[in-house]
């Protein structure tokens, strides 16, 4: 008497098409289910009237298949094997932009926006190139001479997205104009300054105006068009988005 062969359950995932069907196949599965021994027939129903003729592109909206493994003339019982749809994925294409600083390098950290590339689900892979053979190893540091192109995709289960462009935008950061100004005041030599009225002076015409009282700006000038003073020294910075220019000296006299 030879001993039936016996099959081992398995499951499959494969990634969902538009019409939400996945192409799975079966036959990648052929030595796990049959532990290496015996030829494996694929089979829709638990009772092995519907054969499956093409297991190795077997398109299904998920669900369960059955296997049978002959082994010397013997049959196994039907084994169980599920059929798992992963929900495609996506990427969506993005941009980070940082100040120039003066410097001729500027670092990126792309990790930033991987959820905004992912939408909150799977994880994000970085390139060099739109190809996606050019892996970033370190995407939370990517160093630039200035604007620059990289690329994403994004990986949930055996699912891989389109790859989309990523945009490295370095901005001018403004520049700030130290001046002087001389006003009148009165017979104590105070006088209430609005100090916005120079923000074009100190601005160029480009950003707003920040004022401050003290030279490391960390004391904001709450209402800067009526401020009260008399001879002093007072401190500007101009932003232009997220941009800071550095501190200007404003000499009021």
């Amino acid at each position: 008497v030879v001993e039936s062969p016996v099959g081992i359950p398995a499951s499959l995932e494969t990634c969902a098409d538009i019409t939400g069907q996945g192409i799975f196949n079966l036959t990648s599965l052929d030595n796990i289910v049959n532990g290496g021994l015996g030829t494996v027939l694929w089979y829709e129903d638990v009772l092995g009237f519907d054969l499956i003729a093409q297991p190795g592109a077997y398109a299904s909206n998920g669900g369960t298949v059955y296997a049978q493994v002959s082994l010397a003339g013997c049959l196994s019982s039907f084994i169980p094997v599920d059929l798992i749809i992963v929900n495609t994925v996506s990427a969506t294409p993005a941009q980070i932009s940082i100040c120039d600083d003066g410097t001729a390098s500027f670092e990126f950290n792309l990790l930033e926006i991987a959820n905004i590339v992912s939408g909150g689900s799977g994880q994000v892979n970085w390139f060099f190139d739109m190809t996606g053979t050019q892996t970033i190893p370190f995407p939370n540091m990517v160093i630039t001479g200035g604007d620059m192109v990289v690329f994403a995709s994004v990986t949930a289960g055996s699912c891989v997205s389109e790859i989309v462009p990523i945009q490295l935008t370095v901005l001018p950061s403004p520049v700030s104009f130290g001046t002087s100004m001389a006003v009148c005041g009165d017979a104590n030599g105070q006088i209430n300054f609005d100090l916005t009225s120079f923000d074009l002076t100190v601005s160029g015409g480009i950003g707003n105006v920040q004022w401050y009282s003290d030279p490391l700006a960390t004391m904001p000038i709450i209402n800067p068009s009526v401020f009260p003073t008399g001879d002093t020294i007072i401190y500007a910075i101009v932003s232009s988005g997220n941009c800071p220019s550095g501190i200007a000296a404003i000499q009021i006299s």
